[in-house]
């Protein structure tokens, strides 16, 4: 479902959205606001940040779920390292649910639209290393909150927050000068963005984005780390 999901809503947006992101990747072009980008690919790569970060909150309610039944406390006391639990869901739903939904629908948009992804080693280098930062987050929600229905929230309203002022639904680049620029650069889909637009453009290559994605790792190993914390300071780990 993770996977047709993106796919059948991206189709959806880029039917609908396709006239008006012409003018606008036009517009930009001519203002020299931003790299030459086809209408897809200056709307499949901020559509997708969204479903991918909503990954996080079906990662924490897994483990507030696990917590309810006690199945938690049984998994404890086996004589297994007890980050392994944790971190086994983590990888589960990095591949299934992060990961995997994104590279589909690259691939998709490919073969659908005609997408040009252009470096494809580059791409998947700044999805992969992407596809940990809400993977981060969801530990981090999930040692915080207890409920599956703030969970819920939360993930939702992070995901569409964070895709608002990071460039995902309007391009970064038409912020202009300013404060909304350096909030803009606080945000992983900043960093994600700017790289893939490059690589897709030829603009940039593998090692011009190498910085960016050692900024995305260090975002989901601080979230990551940080929601581990937590849970072994409230003794579930």
């Amino acid at each position: 479902m993770y996977l047709v999901i993106p796919s059948v809503f991206g189709t959806i947006a880029f039917v609908f959205w396709n006239d008006a992101f012409e003018v606008l990747v036009a517009v930009m072009a001519t203002s020299g606001q931003g790299p030459e980008l086809s209408p897809a690919q200056q709307l499949i790569p901020g559509l997708t940040l969204i479903f991918t970060m909503m990954s996080a909150g079906t990662l924490a309610m897994r483990i507030c779920r696990e917590r309810e039944t006690g199945s938690w406390r049984r998994f404890l006391v086996a004589p297994i390292w007890r980050p392994a639990l944790p971190l086994s869901w983590a990888l589960a739903a990095y591949i299934l649910f992060a990961w995997g939904p994104l590279v589909v629908m690259f691939v998709y948009a490919r073969v659908a639209f005609g997408m040009m992804v252009g470096d494809w080693f580059g791409v998947l280098l700044i999805v992969g290393v992407f596809s940990l930062v809400p993977i981060g987050l969801g530990l981090l929600l999930a040692s915080w909150l207890n409920s599956e229905s703030l969970l819920q929230m939360f993930a939702v309203l992070i995901s569409v927050l964070l895709a608002s002022v990071g460039g995902a639904m309007v391009p970064a680049a038409l912020f202009g000068p300013g404060w909304k620029q350096f909030v803009a650069h606080l945000t992983p889909h900043y960093w994600y963005l700017d790289s893939v637009q490059g690589l897709m453009t030829h603009e940039s290559g593998l090692i011009d984005v190498l910085p960016a994605a050692g900024i995305l790792l260090a975002y989901a190993l601080v979230l990551g780390a940080a929601g581990l914390a937590i849970l072994h300071r409230r003794g579930y780990l």
